[in-house]
C-alpha cells in the first residue's frame, strides 16, 4: 500500500500558482486481497505498493501544508493542537449512500469450471463479507455453477432472473468534487469524439466544406461546455479546504481562458489541422484540469468468488457510476449497462502472459447515489421488475445413507446463509415495517441444475459405479446399491442405460483405469458413504467400486440438447463449496 498524490499543476510563471497543499482529506489504501487466513499469501506484496491494489485496506486522514520560512526548522514531530482537530471534526461528518448493482450476464469464464460462483460488491468495508464491523447487506449474488458453451468458455445461467446486489453506506460527502471531475470528463469525451469526427473526415478525403463545419460543431460544443458553471458545495457537504478553492480558482480560469481560445479559433481557423492541433490542445487541457486528489471516496470492487476463493476483481471509480439529478454532473456509467473486464491480482514481477486472459466479463448496471436519491435508480429499470425475496438455505449431511440435521456430520446450522456463517431460521424473519409477505416460503433450485451435464457438448463421457461390498472374511458381492453415480446416488446397469435422442454410442462399456485404482479398475474404502477412496485392498476396507465410461456422440453437431424436466429437485454436494448436482 503505497499511495501517491496526484495534485494538479500548480506551479506557474509569474507567481499565479500555489504552494503544495492538501487536505484534510482521506486517503484510500488498497493492497492484497482480504481472505483472513493464516496461511502465508504471495499477494501479501501487494500491501507493500509492488503492484496493483485489488481490495480495499484502509485509509489515513492526512493534511499538507506548505510555509514559507526565513530560518531553518529542525525536522520534529509534534502533536495535534486542539484547533486543529476542532476544525477537521467539520470535515469528518458521514450522510448516507446506497450502492446498487445489477448483473445481467457473466460471460467468457475460460474452460470449464467445477466451483460456484457468486459476486460480491463493496465500498470500503461495506458489502465485504468477510467484515463484521459494518451491518451485513445483499452484497453478494447467489451461488451459480457456471455452464459450459460447447467451445472454450463457461458462462452462469441467469436467464431472466437477473441478480442485484444492494449496499448502505456511510461516507464523507465530497460529491461536489466528483461531480467537477464527471463534467470535466464528460467536456473531454465529447471533444474526443468530435476530434475522431473530423480525423475520419480529412482521412475520407471529404469535402473542405464537410470538414469545416464538423470543426465548427466540435468548436460550438466545446465553447458550450467551457460556458457551463461548476459546481458548489453545500452546507450538508463536507466543507471545502484550501486545496479545493485553489483548483476551483484554477479550472475557472483555465475554463474561461479555453473558452476565450476556442471562440477565436472559430471565427479565424483557415487549416483544418490547425484546428484540430488546437482542438486535442484543448483535450488535454480539459483532462488536466479533470485531476482530483482529495476524491476520498472509495471505488467500487466487485469480486469474482470461486468456491470459497477470491479470484477476480473489478475496481470502478465512484465518480464513474455516480447519481446527480443533472446529467452533466452524474457519472458517465451510472445507470448504464457496461461491460467489466475482470483481472487477477497480480505482483509487478510476475510475467503478463498469463494475465492476458480476461477471467470472466460481465454486464451490469451499477449505481451509487446519496439514499435522498435512491428512487432515482427505480427509474433506471423501465423493463425489468424488481423482485426482493427472503431467503433462507437449508442444510443436511449424510451418515449411514441417512439425510440428517445433527452435528455431526452437519458442519453448519440446519438453517444458515449461503455461506454457512449465519443461522438463518424461517421463523426468525420479520417483513421491514410498511413491508408484507406475499405468499408462503418456497424451494427456489439454483439455476444451473435445470442444465444437463451435457449441455451445449457434442460429445459426453457417460459413467457408471458398480458396486461391491463384503462383511469381514466374506466374499466381495454386489453391494446394496449395485449401480450408482459418483455421489452414492443409484443408477441403471450399463447395459440399461438409456441413450437419450439426437446421441449415439461411440464404442462400447469399458473400465476406467485411468485414475488412482488397481489394475483391474478398483477402488477401495471402508463404506459405500466415505468419500476417501484408496487403490490398494486391505483386510478392514469393506467396500469397492470401479467405474465403467461409455462415450456419446451427438447425431447432428450443433443440435440443442433437451433440457432437464423443471420440477422439484433437492441439491447434492460433497462439500458445502463443492459444485450441486440433482437428486430427483
Amino acid at each position: 500500500m503505497a499511495p501517491t498524490l496526484r495534485v494538479p499543476r500548480k506551479f506557474e510563471r509569474g507567481g499565479t500558482g500555489f504552494l503544495p497543499t492538501f487536505g484534510p482529506s482521506f486517503i484510500n489504501l488498497y493492497g492484497s486481497p482480504r481472505e483472513y487466513s493464516d496461511m502465508p499469501n504471495k499477494y501479501e506484496a501487494l500491501n507493500l505498493g509492488k503492484g496493483d491494489g485489488a481490495a480495499y485496506r484502509g485509509r489515513v486522514l492526512l493534511e499538507v501544508r506548505t510555509e514559507l520560512l526565513t530560518d531553518p526548522v529542525a525536522n520534529e514531530v509534534r502533536a495535534i493542537d486542539s484547533d486543529s482537530i476542532a476544525r477537521v471534526q467539520k470535515s469528518l461528518r458521514r450522510r448516507r449512500f446506497r450502492v446498487n448493482a445489477a448483473f445481467l450476464s457473466a460471460t467468457m469464464i475460460p474452460g470449464e469450471k467445477d466451483s460456484p460462483i457468486q459476486f460480491e460488491v463493496s465500498v470500503g468495508n461495506y458489502g465485504n463479507i468477510l467484515d463484521d464491523s459494518v451491518p451485513p447487506c445483499a452484497s453478494t449474488t447467489p451461488p451459480t455453477n457456471p455452464i459450459y458453451d460447447g467451445v472454450a468458455y463457461s458462462y452462469l445461467p441467469w436467464g431472466e432472473n437477473k441478480p442485484c446486489c444492494l449496499l448502505e453506506a456511510q461516507w464523507e460527502d465530497i460529491t461536489y468534487r466528483m461531480y467537477a471531475v464527471n463534467m470535466l470528463l464528460k467536456a473531454a469525451d465529447r471533444l474526443t469524439n468530435s476530434i475522431t469526427r473530423v480525423q475520419l473526415s480529412v482521412a475520407n478525403d471529404l469535402p473542405l466544406e464537410q470538414q469545416a463545419r464538423d470543426v465548427i460543431n466540435a468548436l460550438d460544443q466545446f465553447i458550450l461546455d467551457c460556458s457551463m458553471e461548476l459546481p458548489e458545495s453545500d452546507i450538508e457537504q463536507s466543507p471545502p479546504n484550501e486545496l479545493d478553492k485553489y483548483i476551483r480558482l484554477l479550472r475557472d480560469g483555465q475554463l474561461k481562458a479555453l473558452h476565450d481560445q476556442a471562440v477565436h479559433l472559430r471565427n479565424t481557423a483557415e487549416d483544418i489541422d490547425q484546428a484540430l492541433q488546437q482542438m486535442i490542445f484543448y483535450r488535454d487541457s480539459i483532462l488536466g484540469l479533470a485531476v482530483e486528489p482529495q476524491l476520498s471516496f472509495p471505488d467500487v470492487i466487485i469480486w469474482m468468488l470461486s468456491g470459497s476463493k477470491r479470484s477476480a476483481y473489478c475496481r470502478i471509480p465512484a465518480h464513474d457510476v455516480l447519481y446527480h439529478p443533472n446529467p452533466t454532473y452524474a457519472g458517465r456509467f451510472c445507470g448504464v449497462p457496461q461491460t467489466l473486464c475482470f483481472v487477477k491480482p497480480k505482483l509487478e514481477e510476475e510475467n503478463d502472459e498469463k494475465y492476458l486472459r480476461s477471467p470472466v466479463m460481465v454486464r451490469a448496471i451499477v449505481w451509487v447515489g446519496l439514499d435522498k436519491y435512491y428512487q432515482a435508480w427505480n427509474e433506471v429499470q423501465v423493463e425489468a421488475k424488481t423482485q426482493i425475496v427472503a431467503e433462507t438455505y437449508e442444510n443436511q449431511g449424510k451418515i449411514l445413507n441417512k439425510w440428517v440435521t445433527t452435528k455431526p456430520p452437519l458442519t453448519r446450522p440446519a438453517w444458515s446463509d449461503a455461506s454457512g456463517k449465519k443461522e438463518l431460521k424461517k421463523e426468525s424473519f420479520n417483513p421491514p415495517p410498511g413491508w408484507r409477505w406475499d405468499g408462503d416460503w418456497f424451494v427456489d433450485p439454483e439455476i444451473s441444475v435445470l442444465y444437463q451435464k451435457d449441455t451445449n457438448q457434442t460429445s459426453f463421457v457417460e459413467d457408471v459405479y458398480v458396486n461391491e461390498s463384503r462383511t469381514p472374511n466374506g466374499n466381495w458381492e454386489p453391494a446394496q446399491i449395485p449401480y450408482s453415480d459418483a455421489y452414492g446416488e443409484p443408477k441403471p446397469a450399463p447395459e440399461k442405460t438409456e441413450l437419450k435422442d439426437d446421441w449415439t454410442w461411440e464404442g462400447d462399456w469399458e473400465v476406467d483405469k485411468d485414475r488412482l485404482c488397481d489394475e483391474d479398475g478398483w477402488e477401495y474404502a471402508q463404506t459405500s458413504t466415505d468419500t476417501n477412496f484408496m487403490p490398494t485392498e486391505k483386510n478392514y476396507l469393506m467396500f469397492r467400486r470401479k467405474r465403467m465410461i461409455r462415450k456419446r456422440v451427438k447425431g447432428e453437431v450443433g443440435m440443442p440438447v433437451k433440457q432437464a424436466e423443471q420440477r422439484l429437485a433437492l441439491l447434492v454436494s460433497l462439500m458445502f463449496d463443492s459444485p450441486l448436482h440433482v437428486v430427483r
